[in-house]
Formats: structure tokens, sequence, C-alpha cells
């Protein structure tokens, strides 16, 4: 059950989209969630942890906020390696597999720019991940982890990555798999290394583009979405939704939203089309 947009902009199709980053203000004092605390080893390797702590923000500046992928709890980790260098690592679990993944997209359109992201890599380091010059970001399961390189010094990525290889050996794999919807993208192998994943309106806009029709899209009842770029037809989003109902509904809104659109002037998708029930 799909929707499809198309866009010299952007393709919509089924919709969903992830974007967080911050914990929100009732929970700035927090300690680290009780389930998080025993997640990671006290010893891993030659990295030792020195300490738990919570865990405000991913990305400072951001609109967005980890409930908007339904994080259920977060924490931030300091370890020490063999030599006394210091890394830390936060965790943010989500309440799905898929929620983990969106992190990761968002984690990806972040650290990237405007005209480029870092490439994401399957089945590497947890079931995705990417590589920054002094970080490592991965999903695996329900679990989002960065781990980042706190050293200043010649930048030697090693002693991060070897961190992460570690931690992702002991996080469960969950299903082991990137969302199902991610392989509906046309040649998703290379699409899926750009793509955006939601599950919320905000990662959505965030990921596409604020662009109007999107408002006419909602995530109740557990609809996802992906979005990626082509650069011979602009951006497709892919909104999937658990059943026909929310379906028919969806598409008498985003058909409703387009007549009113254009019949004010303004940009319209190129195409839109509901694929299934």
């Amino acid at each position: 059950m799909r929707v499809s947009l198309l866009s010299k902009l952007f393709l919509a199709g089924a919709l969903l989209s992830l974007s967080f980053t911050g914990a929100e203000a009732s929970d700035r004092d927090a300690g680290p969630a009780p389930e998080l605390k025993g997640m990671l080893p006290q010893v891993v390797g030659d990295f030792h942890l020195q300490g738990v702590e919570p865990l405000h923000s991913l990305w400072p500046g951001s609109d967005t906020s980890l409930e908007d992928v339904g994080a259920r709890a977060r924490a931030g980790y300091r370890y020490l390696g063999a030599s006394g260098e210091k890394f830390l690592v936060e965790m943010v679990r989500a309440q799905s597999d898929s929620g983990a993944y969106a992190l990761l997209a968002e984690a990806a359109r972040q650290t990237g720019t405007a005209t480029s992201q870092p490439l994401v890599k399957l089945n590497d380091i947890g079931t995705a991940s990417f590589i920054s010059p002094r970080s490592v970001t991965f999903y695996k399961g329900a679990s989002f982890i960065r781990v980042s390189d706190l050293n200043a010094r010649t930048n030697d990525p090693a002693q991060v990555i070897s961190l992460a290889r570690l931690i992702a050996d002991n996080l469960d794999s969950g299903s082991g798999e990137i969302p199902v919807l991610v392989k509906h993208l046309p040649d998703w192998e290379t699409a899926q290394k750009n793509a955006g994943y939601a599950i919320a309106l905000r990662s959505l806009q965030n990921a596409a583009g604020n662009r109007p029709a999107l408002d006419a899209i909602s995530f109740d009842g557990g609809t996802e979405a992906v979005t990626a770029p082509y650069d011979s037809a602009g951006r497709l989003v892919i909104v999937e939704y658990s059943t026909p109902q929310l379906a028919s509904e969806a598409d008498a809104r985003i058909l409703a939203r387009i007549a009113e659109l254009r019949a004010g002037g303004q940009s319209v998708p190129s195409a839109y089309r509901r694929v299934g029930n």
C-alpha cells in the first residue's frame, strides 16, 4: 500500500522520515536510562569503560528530536584505550530496527554538506554504517551507535574503527537487514548509500526537502518512508502504510493537497500515484 509523488525536485511514494537530536527540556537532568547501563561491556578488547552519562543531543542546533524516531533510551559511554586514548560512544535505543536505520540516515545527512553526504555501507560495521574523519556511525538491530575519537592528535581512524567493530559484535542483530522499503528504490543498492529514511513528518521534510505536498503525509499507524536523489529525475520518496484504510485516507489527502497547491499556482509534484490496496 504505497503512494508516489514525482517532482523535478523530488519523487514521493510512501513517505516516512527521521530526524532527531536532543532530549526534551524535561529530560536534560535525567541520568542514563537503566536499560542502557548494562548494554555495553565494561571491557571490550583493549578498551575499558570509564563511565556512563546522559546523552542530551546528537546534533546541537537541530530543530528535530530523538522522539521523532521513537527513541526509547539514550546514553553516552566513555572508553579509554590501552594507552589512555579517549573515546565517546553515543548510543540510542529505538523502538524498532527501522527507527535505528532512520537515525543512521539522519546522521549521514547531518554529517554531510548541501551537495554530498557520507556513503552508507551495508554489513561492514553493524547492519549499515558510515565512517567520518573522527567517528564511526552505525546501527544494528534497534541500536544506533556513534563512536567518536576525542584525542587531540593526528587523525588515525584505526582505533575508533576497532572500537566500533568490537561494540557492534556485542549487539543483538535484530532482523539483520535494512528496512525492506529501501529495496523498493530503483537501483536500491546504489541509492541506499545516500537515502533518507523517516518515521515522522519532520524527518521526511528534512530529508526530502520541505515541499508543500508533504504536509498531507501522516505517520500514524506505523507509516514509514524512504527518499533518495536521482540525478536524471530529481528525488524519489516512497511512503508505505500499514493498512488499506490508512493508504486510502492518505491518498485522498495528498490528491486534495496537490489540487489546492495547483490552484494557488504553487509547486506540485511532477507525478503522483498510489500502488496497492
